[in-house]
């Protein structure tokens, strides 16, 4: 028979256990849906997105073109343009 603080013990454990599966699935499905987002942006299918395809892809009007070119540059992690 169980004592009453193993018995805590193990249920504690056990929504530990499951808060991290839950939060495991939820970054890989953030990441898929990154991926999507960036494979339809990527219009030339090159791997890479352009500022003429991050602009094309993501401007809406609200931002303008210097603030769009800025938010671009600020996310690009390789600096490659």
């Amino acid at each position: 028979m169980l004592a009453c603080t193993e018995m805590i013990t193990m249920c504690l454990q056990s929504a530990k256990q499951e808060q991290r599966r839950r939060q495991e699935e939820s970054r890989h499905q953030g990441a898929a849906i990154f991926q999507d987002i960036f494979r339809r942006a990527d219009k030339n299918d090159d791997g890479k997105l352009s500022l003429e395809e991050f602009q094309s892809y993501f401007g809406d009007g609200i931002l303008t073109e210097q603030q769009m070119q800025e938010l671009y540059y600020a996310i690009d992690r390789q600096q490659t343009e």
